[in-house]
């Protein structure tokens, strides 16, 4: 087992560990109680076996420590010890949990043999501290400085009683009066000095014995006015009830001016006249400075901090707390939490919210919850209310602090991440049913165009199958708005002049707007250079305007300007997506209806509409944010209810140059053969569709099912297939991988892809 020993005497303890060795024990050491606290809780023991007059700290204040101290309060105690031994003594010994007294000297089978049965007969919990003890400082101290103060009487008393004693008595007072920290001064009724002890004297004021005794303790005060003061209040009356811990200032022998708590006594003779004053001074100016420092940590804190009772009662706050809810120069002590935060009549469980502090004082975990604010100028904020209980020694909680940390951009964050996740599913979601859907409009289409071709346009079926392909054509519209949408549609882009499209669409877009509405158009001198493909960029530019036309009834303005903009880190903290730079802005504003933050967060959604049922599809504003996507640009939307709205669209810059307008060469001619074709189709509708159409044309068809089966037919029948075509998405491989294998075989095949749906396979890859 572990013990440890703890005297200020180098030849006690090497007795004791001499002693414990012998008896098996694992021994360790400390000087004194302040050594002996530290090596207690680095390391645990056992048992303490202590020593009563220390320095730096005693046996009392040793004992105290360790019974406050969370992993060392039920570690047994013991004071090995020749000079407390009173009643008195050990009461306080006891009151402050001492297991037991082995008074010095013993014998060391004596000694071992008296641990051993201490430790055997420890009954749990009957060790019980006088909590107040432990607790308050200043009750300590007046029991503590009762029992030093006993001591010194008795020991001056003994002086007087039994001079054959005398040498045995100056030692024990000596070593009593020269252990103790704190400063003790006796000085005759006339207050002069008569002695002090040491070192605590040199220590704590930096003077020499010979320097004080015989002057008046006025040397000691901070200036004459605290020295007459303390005479008034304590020394100069002879009553011996006054007992109180007072603060007031000393001056050191340098000069410095420091703060300490001063215990005044009366010293009485065997008639109990009182013969002498004597003063305990404490140096608490380490104490003053570590409360300064952790005070200016608090109001140093970026976390807004408050601690309230179990009555929701302000105890203290810090600066960036009073900052944070709009009263930075308020006194909220007293206040109530759910006043100043909430501007509540009652607490907030109250009225349906959930109080972390309500939590904490129930269950004494830490608690946390994030609300939604208002500064003192309106401004919304979310805080990340964080709540911690603060316990007594019985685990009683007595208090709560509370931690706010202003978590605004981080929830924006998590809502715009939500918002583009959200989007993002549903462009998948809407890429996957125009892919099925292109699949059974090619079949559709097909067949039509195939019927059309051998029907003569007097035939009276001839107008059903023209019907039949009008629908067809409208559906294949809308499938290529979802394909717009979800960003599946390839793009041809080029560098193009964003303001020259914008210009070439200026006739159009004034006589689509209705008579009622003004339309202003602001373009600059500069040209803005995108990479862009210009007809989905056309769309975006009606799209934008045809809905702001939309959104005014009665007479308005609605209007179309090109700029550059410069956007930095505030803007992307603020709108939560971006990259620094200079980009071409295309603006669309209305002086309309405007929209609430709900609708907002909508807008983009596939067949999300405000208008009623028939007036929309409900992909206009879907088509433009998935156009904008495709261009690697962005949309930012800002609208009040009845005050309009204001698309923002930021388009990146090329450094390409705009090249000038291509030779037509008029439309493609469709070319008969009697080449021998492989066609790789998963889809066996558009398989057949495809078989049908190129053989018409005299051409030898081949097909196959899959990429896989594409690679095999392929192989097998190399020397005659002059081409393939391939689906792009299809099970086993998809047509890109079946290519590839393809040309291991013949690097010269001429091939080209078909497909409704191509997810970014062909343009990641630059095809």
């Amino acid at each position: 087992m572990k013990i440890l020993v703890v005297d200020d005497q180098q030849e006690n303890r090497s007795i004791l560990r001499t002693y414990l060795e012998d008896a098996g024990w694992d021994v360790t050491e400390a000087s004194d109680g302040l050594e002996g606290l530290s090596v207690a809780a680095a390391d645990r023991p056992d048992v303490i076996v202590s020593d009563i007059l220390m320095q730096e700290m005693d046996g009392y204040e040793f004992l105290r420590e360790v019974r406050r101290h969370e992993l060392l309060a039920d570690v047994p105690f013991i004071f090995y010890t020749g000079v407390y031994t009173t009643p008195k003594e050990a009461k306080l010994a006891r009151d402050l949990g001492v297991t037991a007294f082995i008074v010095k000297p013993k014998e060391a089978e004596a000694f071992c043999q008296h641990i051993e049965t201490v430790l055997k007969n420890i009954e749990p919990g009957k060790i019980k501290p006088n909590r107040e003890l432990l607790e308050e400082d200043r009750f300590f101290f007046e029991k503590y400085n009762e029992v030093v103060t006993s001591q010194l009487k008795r020991q001056i008393k003994d002086l007087e009683e039994a001079r054959a004693e005398l040498d045995k008595q100056e030692i024990n007072y000596l070593n009593l009066f020269n252990s103790i920290r704190d400063v003790i001064v006796i000085a005759d009724l006339d207050r002069k000095i008569v002695d002090i002890n040491q070192p605590a004297l040199r220590t704590v004021f930096g003077y020499e014995l010979e320097e004080v005794v015989g002057q008046k303790t006025e040397i000691l005060y901070a200036d004459y006015e605290k020295f007459s003061t303390m005479g008034k209040v304590f020394f100069d009356e002879h009553d011996t009830t006054i007992w109180r811990v007072v603060e007031t200032f000393f001056r050191r022998k340098n000069g410095e001016v420091f703060p300490a708590e001063l215990y005044p006594l009366k010293m009485t003779g065997a008639d109990g006249s009182v013969v002498a004053n004597i003063g305990m001074i404490r140096d608490i100016s380490k104490k003053r400075k570590t409360e300064s420092l952790l005070n200016n940590v608090f109001e140093s804190m970026g976390e807004g901090m408050s601690v309230v009772d179990s009555d929701y009662k302000i105890i203290t706050t810090n600066k960036s707390y009073r900052k944070m809810f709009g009263q930075p120069g308020v006194d909220m002590t007293e206040k109530r939490c759910f006043e100043v935060i909430h501007g509540l009549s009652r607490p907030c469980h109250h009225e349906g919210f959930v109080c972390p502090s309500k939590k904490a004082f129930e269950t004494g975990n830490e608690e946390m919850v994030i609300r939604e604010h208002f500064d003192g100028v309106g401004r919304k904020f979310y805080h990340e209310n964080r709540a911690y209980p603060l316990m007594d020694e019985s685990g009683q909680v007595t208090s709560v602090i509370l931690v706010y940390n202003d978590v605004t951009e981080r929830t924006q964050l998590e809502q715009q991440l939500r918002q583009a996740q959200k989007m993002e599913a549903i462009g998948t979601l809407t890429g996957g049913i125009a892919h099925d859907f292109n699949n059974i409009l090619s079949v559709i289409v097909g067949h039509g165009t195939l019927m059309q071709m051998k029907i003569a346009p007097d035939h009276p079926q001839r107008n059903s199958i023209d019907n039949i392909m009008q629908a067809a054509e409208r559906a294949s519209s809308l499938t290529q708005r979802l394909l717009t949408f979800s960003r599946n549609q390839i793009i041809e882009v080029e560098p193009v002049i964003l303001s020259d499209v914008v210009s070439s669409l200026r006739n159009l877009v004034r006589k689509m707007a209705p008579e009622n509405i003004e339309l202003e158009i602001s373009l600059p001198d500069e040209a803005f250079i995108i990479e862009a493909d210009r007809s989905q960029l056309e769309q975006v530019i009606m799209n934008l305007v045809i809905n702001a036309g939309q959104a005014i009834s009665g007479h308005g303005r609605v209007c179309l300007s090109v700029e550059k903009e410069d956007i930095g880190q505030d803007f992307i903290q603020d709108k939560g997506f971006g990259t620094p730079g200079s980009y071409a802005i295309l603006r669309v504003e209305d002086n309309g209806c405007g929209m609430d933050k709900e609708t907002m967060t909508k807008i983009y959604e596939p067949f999300f509409s405000t208008k009623e049922t028939g007036q929309g599809t409900g992909l206009g504003l879907s088509v433009v944010y998935g156009i904008i996507k495709q261009h690697k640009g962005f949309i930012t939307c800002d609208s009040t209810p009845n005050a309009g709205t204001t698309f923002t669209v930021y388009f990146p810059f090329t450094e390409k140059m705009v090249s000038l307008p291509s030779e037509d060469h008029g439309p493609l001619a469709f070319v008969e053969g009697n080449a021998t074709i492989l066609v790789a189709e998963d889809d066996d509708n558009v398989r057949l569709l495809l078989k049908e159409l190129i053989a018409d044309a005299g051409y030898e068809v081949i097909l196959a099912v899959n990429g896989l089966d594409a690679v095999k037919t392929f192989t097998e029948n190399r020397s005659r297939i002059d081409l393939v075509i391939l689906d792009v998405i299809m099970p086993k491989l998809n047509g890109k991988e079946a290519l590839v294998e393809i040309k291991k075989h013949n690097p010269e095949v001429k091939a080209f892809f078909i497909s409704g749906y191509t997810d970014d396979i062909l343009q990641g890859e630059g095809m």
